[in-house]
C-alpha cells in the first residue's frame, strides 16, 4: 500500500532555511527532461534510453495518483526532483525515494542534505511508513546522506552491470534518529 489517494490530491509545499520543495507541475517536464538526460544523472539511473519531453508529459499526465514527484527550488530557481513511488514490499506503506540536482551550478552547496531531511519527515507525515533508497555503490554523496539521515543498508546487488545499495529507513527508526524517541 502507497499513500492515500485523498493525501496525493492536496500535496503540501515543503520549506527549509533556503529551499522549497514544491509537487510538480506539467510545465516542469521540459527542465526535467533536460535534468534526466545529464550524463551524470543518467549513468546514476535505471534508464537505458534517453528521455523526450513528450514521454516525459505522458508519463507525468499517468501518474498523478500513483507518485509523489516534487521540485527543488532555491530563491524561486527550479534546481532539482524529489519522488517517492510505490515500493511493493510488505512492511507497511512503503516507497522508494529518488532525487537529485539537476542544475550543476547548485551542486556541492548542500541542497540535497537540507532537502531530504524536509522530504523524509513529509514522507512520514504522508503515511509511509518505510522509506526505501536504491542507489549506485559509486554514488558516494547520495550514500553518505541516506546515512546520516538515519537509513540502514539493507544489502547489495549487481543489476545492469553495476553494483546498488538497497537502504531502509523504517518510521520507527526515522523517530528515534531524529528525537530520540520511538514509538
Amino acid at each position: 500500500m502507497f499513500i492515500s489517494s485523498e493525501r496525493l490530491k492536496d500535496l503540501p509545499t515543503v520549506k527549509t532555511e533556503r529551499l522549497v520543495l514544491r509537487p510538480m507541475e506539467l510545465a516542469d517536464c521540459e527542465k526535467v527532461v533536460e535534468w534526466r538526460n545529464k550524463d551524470r544523472i543518467f549513468k546514476m539511473s535505471y534508464q537505458s534510453e534517453p528521455f523526450t519531453l513528450e514521454k516525459q508529459r505522458e508519463w507525468f499526465l499517468q501518474t498523478r495518483d500513483s507518485r509523489v514527484d516534487y521540485i527543488l527550488t532555491v530563491d524561486g530557481i527550479p534546481i532539482g526532483s524529489f519522488a517517492f513511488k510505490p515500493f511493493d514490499w510488505d512492511l507497511g506503506r512503503s516507497a522508494e525515494q529518488s532525487r537529485y540536482i539537476g542544475e550543476d551550478w547548485a551542486l556541492g552547496k548542500g541542497y540535497v542534505k537540507e532537502a531530504s531531511k524536509a522530504w523524509t519527515k513529509l514522507g512520514f507525515d504522508l503515511g509511509l511508513d518505510v522509506i526505501f533508497a536504491v542507489c549506485r555503490s559509486d554514488n558516494g554523496a547520495t550514500n553518505h546522506i541516506n546515512k546520516i539521515n538515519g537509513f540502514k543498508e539493507l544489502w547489495r546487488e549487481r543489476r545492469n552491470g553495476h553494483k546498488w545499495i538497497i537502504w531502509c529507513l523504517k518510521r520507527s527508526d526515522y523517530d528515534l534518529h531524529n528525537t530520540g524517541e520511538g514509538r
